[in-house]
């Protein structure tokens, strides 16, 4: 429950930011933010690996390689908070953002965002779901309360780094709330050993498989924006964005349902395990089915309620948005069963489902409706892809 309001406060900031902003600076605020997503998307790789560790070693063994895995991911962070602000000025240009300053931001988001995603995942090891919602909810309102104010004053820059100081105090909160001891952060300066060194070699098909399924996903989460962006005027994506954040909400409301699921995974148990999945499927498809009449019934009246009038008469985009980020959900849920089970079929549906996302949109994009829906029906082609190509496998081994 505390999740599910957490998630409120977090996509409330949009319809907020929506009536502050005006439409070219809401834009560039809005593919930041997903850009922010997209690349936070590969972090939760990590979050999986963190379970994994946790159903399968002692509390402190799985906390101190969980350690381990904390003070690499942050070092590779700051080396990719240097890259991103080389490519700052070539981002600027292809995503026609107004502030390069924008760029140095979205790198400290990341940053701070190692630490928590590291934590929740050894946290939801450990079932202490209470605690990772008490998280959700007080970064999340954080995020609202100084994104709005900030923005008030700094425009897009403010929203941002009402961003960046809304996940500072989400840390500030999980550290001191009582538990299970989380991993340090004291261990960031400390020289690695062999022991860690041999670790991270013992794991590294498993941690690069998880990094491309997890992050190929999690750039489809918010690829229909950045597409968008590069592809029609400021103007046009600037509104596309408050549609597509709309449907964001909803995925983001079905996500909390997969790390629920998750923790309750057994590693050697898929009679249970089948069991969880049919349970969850039917939750995401009664939701799905509850949103998609209302969309259907008030079709226009919402994004002009919610975000203003210039978001009317866009109620068909709106819906095909919903259909992508459902698809993709009940999509993401299945391919993380199977990263925890370390079922090695997961890759061919993550490159499957990509390509397919990749190649289809582009060759008939003309409007922003064209594109989403386009980018739905790539979602159910490389599915369809995917169980093709394991069918034929699996005879091709059966012979």
């Amino acid at each position: 429950m505390l999740s599910i309001i957490g998630a409120l406060f977090n996509y409330s900031l949009y319809p907020v930011l929506v009536h502050i902003l005006n439409t070219q600076n809401f834009g560039d605020f809005a593919v930041i933010a997903a850009l922010s997503n997209q690349l936070l998307g590969v972090l939760l790789a990590f979050n999986i690996i963190s379970i994994y560790l946790v159903k399968t070693q002692s509390e402190e063994k799985a906390r101190s390689h969980a350690q381990i895995i904390q003070k690499t991911l942050i070092w590779l962070f700051l080396l990719a908070t240097v890259l991103i602000l080389i490519a700052s000025h070539f981002l600027n240009h292809l995503l026609k953002v107004q502030h390069v300053s924008s760029f140095l931001v979205l790198a400290l988001i990341l940053l701070a965002a190692v630490p928590g995603v590291i934590w929740t995942g050894y946290l939801q090891g450990h079932k202490e779901l209470v605690r990772v919602g008490g998280f959700n909810l007080v970064a999340a309102l954080g995020k609202l309360i100084l994104a709005t104010l900030l923005a008030l004053k700094l425009g897009t820059i403010g929203g941002l780094l009402g961003m960046l100081g809304g996940a500072v105090i989400g840390l500030i909160f999980l550290w001191f709330i009582p538990g299970v001891k989380l991993p340090k952060l004291s261990s960031l300066f400390s020289k690695s050993d062999p022991e860690e060194r041999q670790f991270l070699f013992s794991l590294k098909k498993y941690f690069l498989e998880c990094l491309v399924v997890v992050g190929v996903l999690g750039f489809l989460q918010n690829y229909d924006i950045t597409l968008a962006k590069v592809l029609f005027s400021p103007k046009a994506a600037g509104i596309y964005s408050g549609i597509s954040i709309l449907s964001n909400a909803l995925y983001y409301l079905c996500f909390l349902l997969i790390w629920i699921i998750l923790p309750e995974i057994k590693i050697n148990d898929p009679v249970t395990n089948h069991r969880i999945l049919r349970t969850a499927y039917k939750l995401l498809g009664l939701l799905g089915i509850v949103v998609l009449v209302v969309e259907l019934i008030l079709k226009n009246s919402i994004a002009r309620l919610l975000l203003g009038s210039r978001f009317g008469g866009q109620g068909e985009v709106l819906i095909f948005a919903t259909l992508y980020q459902l698809t993709l959900v009940a999509l993401t849920l299945y391919a993380y069963y199977l990263l925890v089970t370390r079922r090695r079929q997961v890759a061919l549906l993550a490159i499957a489902v990509t390509l397919s996302c990749a190649v289809l949109p582009l060759l008939f994009i003309s409007t922003p409706l064209a594109m989403i829906r386009l980018l739905w029906l790539s979602l159910l082609v490389g599915l369809c892809i995917y169980w093709t190509l394991l069918k034929v496998v699996r005879r091709v081994n059966s012979r």
